[in-house]
């Protein structure tokens, strides 16, 4: 029996794919063979509490960062193996949200602290395990997985007459969406807006702000949901509100989230609030083709092929930048937008399933015998089992 300390960062995306989802896939599986506690805020200082463990693994942060010297002297001197899972870069491009904020806590420099002192490393793709051997040689990638049982489960796909075109992801994608600023205003213009709909999934005005003060000092404070970031993503999928009827303007700025718009079959747009991280993909029923625009930079080329995965596993087809963990899509399964094209070559793959509705579910076929079994979560947990095995000479 190999027990493991399994520390998520958050309860969100990153938290459920990167250490919740397969620790309790191998507890479930192997109840023989793993012990996996998860445990977001544990006592690291605890020795009783350490004891119980041959393994932790977790990810990008550590708390007690403070007292690190000691805190891996412990571990080592309790013979705990350490793994620390990545699934970004720590170099944030100038446009990115958390990129101030980095450049005055210098979150990057204690990422590269931890990757020198733990014994292992797991991250999602070849590129950023790339990255990580900068610090430390002994790297294993982990790509992200989905439980296919558990997805039958939450698909349930709802019917449309209008072709459906949805995102679905966290706050910090605004100048990936602006990708796509200009193109609902360039579907009016060609006559075929009233043909689609786009959905926008994860909309929320919960959360905070921070603001750095007058003497430099990062200041937290809530946000009004006037000021939720998901208004601005609103405003690429509706034009600034132009392409929507006045009516349904009105709805959304009332951020009523009880009650869906009467007349939403009618619109080109459709908000779709944040769901608990196990169920959001249910809002992939509420789409027929799914997007992915990137900006081409450093970060975004490590970043994982969730998107690609997710969609997939809904067999429905992926539009998505043209950049390197999106390159299992080959023109049969979506379509990769190249840089230069901008948002005629979004518009251009757009019409394609307008005028060939019938290539949605061929497609979505296709990009799902491209993921089912690559990125299977009982497949992937062989690589993780593997190494835990290997770690503990087993």
């Amino acid at each position: 029996m190999i027990n493991i300390l399994s520390i998520p960062s958050d309860n969100f995306g990153v938290g459920f794919y990167r250490n919740i989802a397969p620790s309790n896939y191998l507890s479930k599986e192997y109840p023989n063979d793993f012990h996996i506690d998860i445990n977001f805020n544990p006592p690291l200082f605890d020795e009783n509490f350490l004891r119980k463990y041959d393994i932790i693994h977790f990810h990008k942060r550590i708390n007690n960062y403070e007292n690190i010297d000691n805190l891996f002297k412990l571990f080592k001197k309790l013979g705990i193996i350490t793994i620390m899972d990545l699934d970004d870069l720590w170099r944030f491009h100038d446009k990115h949200p958390n990129y101030r904020t980095n450049q005055i806590l210098r979150t990057d420099l204690l990422i590269i602290d931890l990757l020198k002192r733990v014994d292992h490393v797991t991250t999602s793709t070849d590129k950023l395990a790339e990255q990580v051997k900068c610090y430390n040689q002994n790297v294993t990638i982990i790509p992200n997985a989905m439980d296919p049982e558990a997805e039958k489960l939450n698909t349930n796909h709802e019917f449309s007459e209008r072709i459906r075109f949805g995102w679905a992801g966290g706050s910090t994608h605004y100048y990936n969406l602006k990708l796509l600023e200009g193109l609902p205003a360039y579907l009016k213009q060609k006559g075929v807006l009233d043909k689609i709909q786009f959905v926008l999934c994860g909309f929320d005005t919960r959360g905070i702000k921070e603001v750095i003060d007058s003497n430099g000092k990062i200041v937290i404070k809530p946000t009004l949901p006037q000021e939720s970031v998901y208004n601005k993503f609103e405003q690429i999928f509706t034009d600034n509100y132009k392409t929507i009827s006045s009516s349904y303007k009105d709805y959304l700025l009332m951020y009523n989230n009880q009650k869906e718009y009467d007349n939403l079959i009618n619109e080109p747009y459709r908000r779709v609030w944040t769901k608990p991280v196990t169920t959001y993909t249910t809002s992939y029923n509420l789409f027929d083709v799914a997007l992915a625009p990137l900006l081409v930079n450093e970060h975004n080329e490590c970043k994982s092929n969730l998107k690609l995965i997710e969609a997939g596993f809904h067999h429905m087809p992926l539009i998505a930048q043209n950049i390197s963990q999106y390159r299992e899509i080959d023109g049969t399964n979506g379509f990769l937008i190249h840089k230069k094209d901008g948002i005629y070559g979004w518009y251009e793959a757009i019409k394609y399933f307008i005028d060939n509705p019938e290539q949605i579910a061929i497609m979505g076929e296709n990009l799902y015998n491209t993921v089912k079994d690559k990125y299977d979560i009982k497949n992937v947990s062989k690589i993780r089992i593997d190494l835990y095995n290997k770690l503990l000479n087993k």
